[in-house]
């Protein structure tokens, strides 16, 4: 994940992509609230049953 990362950030750097890696400024914190609320949303409790909960519970893991 880590080379992907990097690699994704070289790309945008080389294409001169604006404003990357992390958007425009007016809604850079709409992303980050996005980012929060999935991320917490994944790791305690979930409303569409079961085997949702489930995936995103291994999902979390990946990440950390």
């Amino acid at each position: 994940m880590s080379i992907t990362l990097l690699l994704s950030f070289i790309y945008l750097y080389w294409a001169s992509i604006p404003d990357a890696p992390f958007g425009k400024k007016e809604v850079r914190g709409l992303l980050v609230a996005r980012g929060v609320g999935g991320f917490f949303g994944c790791t305690y409790g979930s409303v569409y049953g079961k085997r949702v909960h489930t995936k995103c519970r291994y999902s979390v893991r990946i990440l950390l």
